[in-house]
């Protein structure tokens, strides 16, 4: 069995359609995967509808929630949400909105220091109505103003937490995202910790609900997984690990399927889900 738990595709800022995603998870036997897209459930009927038609792949319907706190962003992964769920709905289209309006501030800092990219050359990039900061730095690429082959460099510096253009997300706090997650029948998880959360936090969102972490994941060492393998027995969470894969591009660090994921994770995530 191998699973790719951590996937993005064009409903959000990924580069593959959900039924690209499929067929390549088909491709190199994947048995089961999970689009997380951020800020929306948009993708996963097509991802579920292309699994049937092709290898029986199991495919999980999940998110992702950008939220800030202090000086990082924590990201929080929802697993089994209702995709139907009104209230669930009504907040994404609202998240949807403030992403619009979150977009247009970076753009007019990115103004300010010369880099002038039109809204619309953005929106192109997007899919129903999504924008991000994966799609401003597709624009930036398109009109030159980054060298291809330096990517991360230029990212963290216009787009990154302390970046030059950086503005904050919505409002929304991990306890919020958390909240979103559990009221749409899902199990909430923390993404890539190493990244960008705390142990104490950890502990804190565990407190407020939080069921799962996510201890595998592309460039953590050995190291790094045992110790959220460790956290995860201190709290009871269950383990998760995905590639995070948003595109065949030159920053992309690993495909899709690309990181060692345990065989028993997905049963221990379904499991979960029955508690």
């Amino acid at each position: 069995m191998a699973v790719d738990l951590h996937i993005h595709t064009t409903a959000s800022d990924g580069r593959l359609s959900p039924s690209e995603v499929v067929r390549e998870a088909c491709r190199i036997g994947l048995t089961a995967i999970a689009i997380a897209d951020h800020d929306t459930v948009a993708g996963v009927e097509e991802a579920i509808s292309a699994a049937s038609q092709q290898c029986g792949l199991k495919v999980i319907p999940a998110l992702e929630l950008s939220t800030d706190v202090e000086d990082s962003e924590v990201h929080i992964l929802g697993y089994f949400v209702d995709i139907k769920n009104s209230r669930l709905l009504d907040q994404l289209a609202e998240l949807r909105r403030a992403r619009i309006d979150r977009a247009k501030r970076i753009l007019d800092k990115l103004r300010r220091v010369g880099v002038d990219i039109p809204f619309e050359d953005v929106a192109s990039l997007g899919k129903d109505g999504f924008v991000g900061r994966g799609q401003i730095f597709r624009a930036m690429i398109n009109a030159g103003y980054v060298n291809p082959a330096m990517p991360h460099h230029a990212f963290e510096h216009y787009l990154g937490k302390h970046g030059v253009a950086y503005e904050e997300h919505y409002g929304l706090t991990p306890y919020d995202a958390v909240d979103m997650v559990l009221n749409a029948g899902g199990i909430p998880v923390i993404a890539h910790p190493a990244r960008t959360a705390s142990d104490r936090l950890v502990g804190d969102l565990v407190r407020h609900g939080l069921m799962g972490i996510e201890a595998y994941y592309p460039g953590y060492t050995a190291e790094i997984t045992s110790h959220y393998l460790d956290l995860a027995r201190t709290y009871d969470l269950v383990v998760t690990g995905g590639s995070d894969f948003h595109g065949p591009t030159a920053h992309q660090p690993v495909g899709i399927g690309g990181v060692w994921v345990p065989d028993d994770i997905i049963n221990n995530l379904y499991l979960r889900m029955k508690e």
